[in-house]
């Protein structure tokens, strides 16, 4: 392959991974947590005309309209929905396919692979407002765990320090050892020991997570 096929070749794949890793957009803000969107409330229908059978190999499609607590529809698109299609006879069950249409309304079409009776199951994972909580620590929080960094000297010192891939993040305000990764040419942080210097490191583990969510993003995340 020539430089300019590889080129073109890469250029498609990152624009499938690009479309693939695409979410529609959420309206941001601390709205009244009752507003998400529930699982209670939210309902689907057979897109029309329904049928009271379905040729084998063909598809089933309905129509989900995501509604918030109080029963309201959503205007805008962004939960997580996952569907199947289960045939409890034959103990079968098939994942499908969901559209978001981004105005409140989901498209779930699933492959008609037996015959017999089905039924359709929809689980909201997260709710769009979860989504966008996600969304944010993913965007501001580059840690959200840290590690115990073990330093160890030649006459048997020991020191623990807290390290990371975020130098904010390793529990100090003085001065931090930096290593880089010599094939990723990725950073790590870990704070500078009490008195060792910073090529005594010797090993690492995990350490705790750190509190990166609000109650409010914990009660959305928890619906």
């Amino acid at each position: 392959m020539d430089s300019s096929s590889f080129l073109d070749s890469l250029s498609q794949e990152l624009t499938n991974l690009t479309r693939l890793l695409y979410w529609p957009p959420i309206p941001g803000g601390a709205g009244d947590i009752l507003a998400s969107t529930s699982p209670q409330t939210s309902t689907y229908h057979l897109r029309s005309p329904a049928q009271a059978s379905y040729a084998l190999g063909s598809s089933l499609e309905a129509i989900l309209v995501a509604r918030d607590h109080w029963g309201r529809p959503k205007t805008h698109g962004g939960d997580l929905f996952r569907a199947q299609l289960l045939g409890p006879d034959l103990k079968a069950g098939v994942p499908g396919d969901v559209w978001d249409l981004e105005n409140g309304t989901y498209l779930l079409s699933f492959p008609l692979f037996w015959a017999g009776q089905a039924w359709v199951q929809v689980r909201l994972i997260h709710s769009s407002e979860a989504v966008g909580v996600l969304q944010r620590i993913w965007r501001e929080k580059s840690a959200t765990v840290d590690f115990r960094g073990y330093f160890r000297g030649p006459k048997g010192t020991e020191e623990t320090v807290i390290c990371n891939v975020d130098p904010q993040s390793t529990g100090t305000k003085g001065p931090t050892c930096q290593y880089r990764d010599m094939v990723s040419g990725e950073l790590w942080f870990c704070a500078k020991p009490p008195t060792l210097p910073c090529n005594f490191l010797v090993g690492h583990s995990s350490g705790s997570y750190l509190k990166v969510t609000t109650p409010r993003d914990e009660a959305l995340l928890a619906w």
